[in-house]
């Protein structure tokens, strides 16, 4: 029992209880209009008192006893005669009806045409309706408030639940009467379902439509973010439609944490094409997460997928050099060996690019040397000369071709004189075709 929280039962409920008793509408409404109203209050020492509506009275009939475990302590209005008229009209009441229910029942189904039941059932308080009901075990009277759409809180729908007895009878309510926002319940049965606790179905009975699936959503999201999450239990959600759309705080996604996560299962069954390109704030995409996570199997899926495995992260790093960069010689050996794919160092990639320019220099300087050399008075076997420079220009330029386009050359923007190189390398090389077939038809001819 609470010495902070304070049930007054006022001095009206003696008359009321009589005109329940003996049926006399006078005695009813008299008490009725003597009710005082229906408030919390708290004082300064933080001491709350509350009246309640006249249904909560019915139920308990009568206070309880100063160390009955009790939401409130209770304390009466009334004099002791009235307290002993009170104790001998329930106990008469108990030896014909068996059961404090049925008392209280018979006591509901008389007021109710004086004061509606289902206006006393709207009314919320500290202590909830359903939170009494289950205290008292009163399972009829509980599934006939429902039924006037008693409102339940989050806590209660949580506590119903962990309670079988009383899940059985509030599941076709649970949707139709939970109050405030469901997201956030959403995201209170995550956590008892990351403590291991059987809330799924809870979930699925609030789980009907648009608004349902943004509770799967969120539930997913808030359950797969967690270092104890359980792939099953993800997998799930995404039975019941749960896509992993939504991001956290962070951008990431519930596909984002499934490559985190190295949860393979979620992974495939939430990728598709239109998703490949997700990536969070810092610019790591899946594979990124998926090389962190050291999981081959997701950083397959990722690439047989469409994931870009040439997206850089903040610090410049695309996903195979994110390994090399973790010494993770499996995950390297994945990559190079399974798809190909081999990126060099900065180092490595500018060494690279020298040399592929290098090449089309070469091509640039052998024109005018050609050209040189042929119309040389002392050199005599022009022809051979014209044949062996135009080769070399060829090869140069058919390596350099193949050196940019293999999956290690950088693909970074080059400074203008780089560019004008590679442009003019082609166009000497066509010129030293030319000259050379000039040099050719004319030596037939």
């Amino acid at each position: 029992m609470s010495l902070e929280r304070v049930l007054v039962w006022p001095e009206a409920y003696p008359l009321l209880l009589k005109g329940l008793l003996e049926q006399n509408g006078a005695f009813i409404l008299d008490a009725l209009e003597a009710w005082p109203k229906c408030e919390e209050t708290k004082d300064a020492q933080g001491i709350s008192t509350s009246v309640l509506p006249p249904l909560y009275y019915l139920l308990w009939l009568k206070p309880a006893e100063p160390f009955e475990q009790c939401f409130y302590q209770h304390i009466f209005e009334y004099d002791d005669n009235a307290q002993q008229y009170i104790e001998s009209a329930i106990a008469h009441l108990h030896q014909q009806l068996n059961s404090k229910e049925a008392i209280s029942e018979l006591m509901l189904s008389r007021i109710d045409q004086y004061a509606a039941i289902g206006n006393q059932v709207a009314m919320q308080s500290e202590l909830t309706l359903t939170s009494l009901c289950m205290h008292l075990r009163f399972f009829k009277l509980f599934q006939q408030f429902l039924n006037l759409g008693m409102p339940l809180s989050h806590d209660d729908v949580l506590a119903i639940w962990a309670d079988d007895d009383f899940r059985e009878v509030a599941l076709p309510f649970i949707k139709s009467n939970v109050t405030g926002d469901t997201n956030l319940l959403a995201e209170e049965i995550a956590d008892r379902l990351r403590q291991g606790e059987d809330f799924f179905d809870l979930l699925l009975a609030l789980s009907d439509g648009e608004v349902d699936n943004r509770l799967l959503e969120r539930a997913l999201l808030s359950h797969i973010s967690q270092p104890d999450a359980k792939q099953s239990l993800c997998m799930r959600f995404i039975e019941q439609g749960a896509k992993g759309q939504i991001t956290d705080e962070d951008g990431l996604t519930a596909l984002i944490w499934s490559a985190k996560q190295g949860f393979a299962n979620v992974f495939d069954a939430l990728l598709s094409k239109e998703r490949a390109g997700e990536c969070d704030l810092k610019g790591n995409n899946l594979l990124h997460f998926a090389v962190r996570a050291r999981s081959l199997d997701i950083i397959s899926k990722a690439l047989n997928g469409g994931v870009n495995y040439h997206q850089k992260d903040s610090d410049g790093l695309t996903p195979y050099r994110l390994a090399v960069e973790l010494e993770l010689p499996e995950v390297i050996k994945h990559f190079e060996h399974k798809f190909g794919i081999k990126e060099l160092s900065e180092a490595g990639q500018l060494k690279l690019i020298q040399h592929v320019h290098f090449l089309h220099a070469l091509v640039c300087f052998i024109l005018p040397l050609q050209i040189f050399l042929i119309f040389s008075d002392s050199i005599t076997i022009k022809t051979e000369i014209s044949i062996a420079t135009t080769l070399v220009s060829l090869g140069a330029f058919a390596f350099a071709l193949s050196l940019k386009r293999s999956n290690l050359y950088p693909n970074i923007k080059h400074p203008f004189a780089l560019t004008l190189i590679r442009i003019l390398s082609p166009i000497s090389l066509i010129l030293a075709l030319l000259l050379l077939l000039v040099i050719l038809t004319t030596v037939l001819s």
